[in-house]
């Protein structure tokens, strides 16, 4: 429902206004109109709903209309706001450019620029609302591949709610040489299996990823695979995740269903080699990052036999187990951003034999890894990276920048890039970003008379209800109490 509010003190505008919108306008949308002959009564509307359009009138009795546009942009409320004028009042209502007022309609009002004011404004929060969504689900991208929170990304839980509105989540990646031809016919398909769905393909990785919202624990239709493929048209590979009932554990489920592909890639649907698919991710990575040999022994040991269903393993099978082990490196390294050689960390030793050897030939492989790592990253080379980052985003905060984007301004991972930036640093990227525009926001509003609105967009935020929202939580008052200090 588009709802507008006409605020004016003569009942025949009033009125008039409210009837040609309801009755005469055969607009394509729904409306509800609500009206205030006065400023009081038009806030006490406004601590109840917010509408999409305000229609107010400067000259009032009590209060002015100024004191209703610095209400409205005090409480960072998202409304257009179009002023009713005469002609003898214009130069006056100029004045409310500065608070970033939409437009002026000059009085007695005519049906065309009435109807042209309300149907630009529909469109316009339309276009906002698309843009908004589309951010929020880039953000839910970030939060996934690189285990962003949703806090430092600004995503609160009403925004979460709002996109995922049911209980649960699962992720289901398929890997492809090809990219999809059309992802929306991969989301009407999987919407008839999960309550919601939301799909992205990311073409350097060479996978499709869809995230799942459903309101059952357990979903896993027989036929999926099948029905994809007969949507998608290209071969892949499929992993599809266990399922959470939090959206904070979605980096998790990623990475579960990335590791189901590679267990695909590296056991294809060899039953007899279940068993030493099943070292779970977490158990590799305390291995990798423990730092006494003698403990990696013993956690080695204890998972192997844990997994090890075969009295007397063959050689083959125990190579499995060191490539089940390796594949979970690989997947680790990536998530931090560690461009390591895939091939050469899954090369098979020679003579693995038995459970000995097959210890002993992991803990010299991760001695081996993690010496180059160290080699690779040294502190010098650190310093020269951070500066080339914070130089980047001090040139193009005007822009939405990525993680990707700061990857390939300095040729490393976006994995490594996210923990290195708050590593070096203490904060997120993103807190570097934002306090970055809001410095050269804080410039413009006291020397420039820019409205806020505008002053939002050339530091890069898509409202000015985004840019107050987060001005707010770095300055602790509004940018309209900012710039009349």
């Amino acid at each position: 429902m588009f709802r507008i509010l006409i605020v004016d003190d003569e009942h025949i505008i009033l009125n008039g206004c409210s009837f040609m919108i309801k009755e005469t306008l055969e607009l394509p949308f729904p409306v509800e109109v609500l009206t205030a002959n006065n400023v009081p009564q038009a806030i006490s509307i406004l601590e109840e709903q917010v509408p999409e359009l305000i229609l107010t009138d400067i000259r009032m009795p009590v209060m002015d209309g100024f004191s209703l546009i610095e209400y409205i942009r005090r409480n960072e409320i998202d409304s257009d706001i179009v002023i009713l004028t005469s002609h003898a009042d214009f130069e006056y209502a100029r004045k409310a450019l500065r608070y970033g007022v939409n437009d002026f309609i000059l009085k007695p009002i005519d049906e065309a620029s009435l109807k042209k004011t309300i149907l630009d404004c529909h469109q316009k929060k339309a276009k906002e609302a698309e843009e908004q969504k589309n951010s929020y689900y880039m953000k839910i991208l970030t939060m996934f591949l690189y285990d962003i929170s949703a806090a430092d990304l600004l995503l609160t839980d009403e925004i979460l709610n709002d996109l995922f509105p049911f209980t649960y989540f699962s992720m289901i990646v398929a890997a492809m040489e090809e990219p999809p031809s059309n992802l929306d016919n991969t989301e009407a398909l999987l919407k008839q299996y999960y309550n919601t769905c939301h799909c992205y393909y990311l073409s350097e990785q060479k996978q499709l990823i869809c995230l799942c919202n459903h309101d059952t624990f357990f979903v896993k239709p027989a036929d999926l695979k099948e029905k994809l493929f007969q949507t998608l048209g290209i071969p892949f590979i499929l992993g599809t995740s266990i399922s959470s009932s939090s959206i904070h554990k979605l980096h998790h489920l990623y990475t579960n269903a990335c590791q189901r592909i590679f267990y695909h890639k590296a056991f294809g649907s060899n039953e007899n080699l279940t068993g030493a698919a099943c070292f779970s991710y977490q158990d590799c990575i305390q291995v990798f990052n423990e730092t006494d040999e003698s403990k990696m022994q013993k956690a080695l040991l204890h998972y192997i036999e844990r997994i090890n269903l075969v009295k007397d393993p063959s050689s083959f099978y125990l190579e499995q187990i060191y490539i089940s082990f390796f594949q979970n490196i690989v997947l680790y390294l990536e998530h931090v951003g560690i461009r390591e050689n895939t091939d050469e960390i899954l090369t098979l030793p020679q003579e693995l034999d038995s459970t000995d050897k097959l210890i002993k030939q992991i803990i010299f492989r991760i001695c081996q890894i993690r010496q180059k790592i160290k080699s690779d990253y040294s502190d010098e080379n650190n310093e020269v990276l951070i500066n080339q980052l914070l130089d980047f985003i001090k040139s193009h905060f005007q822009n939405d920048i990525s993680l990707d984007d700061l990857s390939e301004a300095v040729g490393m991972h976006p994995n490594y890039i996210c923990s290195f930036f708050k590593k070096a640093t203490g904060q997120s990227y993103l807190t570097c970003l934002h306090k970055e525009r809001i410095f050269a926001a804080k410039k413009m509003l006291k020397e420039t008379d820019l409205s806020i609105e505008s002053i939002a967009r050339q530091v890069g935020y898509n409202s000015s209800t985004q840019f107050a929202r987060i001005f707010r939580k770095y300055e602790e008052i509004s940018p309209s109490e900012f710039r009349s200090q």
